[in-house]
């Protein structure tokens, strides 16, 4: 089934920001860590500036959550997307190359 992102709107905290994503009739929360958007930005960033660069590649950040919800069967209550996981979805992505 596929997994993609709910029309709810994202929410910063100062762990990063948090969005929902859908499979079917189930909710899936995420959350893309501060030091996931810092490395996609190149600094590190304020609680006022993740909602920006969370916009800006947000297609990017949601195949991250999608590899991690898959690679982890959803062990959790929340599938993180952290620098690692952005990096490997970058690298997949032509458009980030």
């Amino acid at each position: 089934m596929t997994l993609s992102r709910s029309r709810g709107q994202p929410v910063a905290t100062s762990e990063g920001i948090y969005f929902r994503m859908v499979r079917g009739r189930q909710e899936i929360k995420c959350l893309v860590t501060r030091a996931a958007l810092s490395e996609l930005a190149g600094y590190r960033l304020e609680i006022s500036q993740l909602e920006g660069v969370y916009y800006r590649h947000c297609l990017l950040l949601a195949e991250a959550a999608k590899r991690e919800f898959i690679g982890t069967g959803r062990r959790n209550n929340v599938v993180a997307v952290g620098p690692e996981d952005v990096r490997e979805a970058r690298s997949s992505w032509a458009i980030y190359t």
